[in-house]
Order: structure tokens, then sequence, then C-alpha cells
């Protein structure tokens, strides 16, 4: 796990990752309790495709490189990673192989986190893992949006960012809202609702 001076060190970096930028003090410092910081050379291998992964990455300094590897055994770089950024977040949610390979292209220092240990955390801290999946959604949402059913994906998309701030803001106010109703109209009777449907779409 990540020790004190690891933490002391490279939270300003840390705090810059963009899955936990809605996290206040507390909820950061319960992440990094379960979390560990790990150093790779420039060339090291740090995801390989086909392996199954069980680990989510952040990068805390330096950059690596996604490619995936062809029938002849040639890499194909398809994108960049830098400070900042996220990558095998799939593995949260699926046991399955890597599609993709992901390399150091410099020295780095990486932020690694179990899903076993990232789903005690969801468990124990509801709001924070609110915060953390609604970024990883949108992001998971937007590479499918735009991605080439050609090649695997990992890089983390560009988000607009006011957009999610608002969407973030809105869902913990619902959150909110529903524990206060829930405990002031408990006693009361629930009205049928009406039978007219309502559409949803994902774009």
């Amino acid at each position: 796990m990540a020790t004190p001076e690891e933490v002391r060190e490279y939270m300003p970096q840390i705090r810059r990752i963009k899955a936990f930028r809605y996290l206040d003090d507390m909820e950061l410092r319960a992440l990094l309790a379960i979390a560990e910081v790990v150093a790779y050379e420039k060339g090291a291998k740090i995801v390989t495709q086909g392996k199954t992964g069980s680990h989510f990455y952040a990068v805390i300094q330096g950059a690596a490189e996604v490619s995936v590897s062809e029938l002849q055994d040639k890499d194909i770089v398809i994108s960049s990673i830098g400070e900042g950024d996220i990558f095998g977040e799939a593995a949260m949610f699926l046991k399955e192989e890597r599609t993709a390979s992901v390399t150091a292209t410099q020295d780095a220092i990486m932020m690694c986190i179990a899903r076993k240990n990232l789903m005690n955390f969801f468990k124990a801290n509801s709001g924070a893992g609110v915060k953390i999946l609604l970024v990883i959604v949108f992001s998971l949402l937007s590479k499918l949006s735009n991605a080439n059913q050609e090649i695997a994906f990992e890089k983390q998309g560009d988000l607009d960012y006011e957009y999610v701030d608002t969407l973030v803001q809105d869902f913990m106010e619902e959150i909110e809202a529903a524990s206060i109703n829930s405990s002031n109209t408990a006693h009361q009777i629930i009205k049928p609702v009406s039978n007219r449907g309502t559409g949803f779409s994902v774009f």
C-alpha cells in the first residue's frame, strides 16, 4: 500500500488524476490506503495484451503508450497516456483478457488498485464510489462512442468536465434529497404511478 512518505511526495499529482478530482481529503486518503505506488522504468510493460487483468491504474508521473499486436506480432501504437490519465478501468467490471498492452515510454510512477480492494472501498465509502464510477462510466461511454471497432481502446478520453461537474453535483443532490424524503415520507401512502412511459436514450 502507499506509504505516508509516498502520499506526501505525490499528493499534488494524485489530486490531478481525473477519476479522483471530486473526492474530498478524507475520501482521497481512504482511497490511498488501498492503493499501491509502483515505479516503472522506460520500456517496462505495465499491462500485457492477452493476459487477464484485475488492476486499475492511474499515471502519477511519466508517460506510456497503448499498443495492440497484429497477427504478425507487430505492435501498433494506438494512443498515448500521460499524467492524470487512467487506464485498465475495464478490469473493474470485466474479468477478461486485456485488449491492449501499455508500455512506459519514460520512467513512470503509477498508482495501482486491485479490483477487490476497490470494490471494498466502494462498499465502505458509497459517496466516493459514486463520484469515481460516474467519471469512469462517462469515460468508457465516451470511448465507446468514438472507438474504431477494429482496435482496442484503453486511453482515457477527453471529457467535457463542465458537464461532468454538473452531472456529479446533480447526482449527489438527488441522493441527499432521496435520503431526506425517504425518512419524511416513510409513513405516507404511496400514490400509483401514471401509466405513461418515459423515454431514455443513450448517445
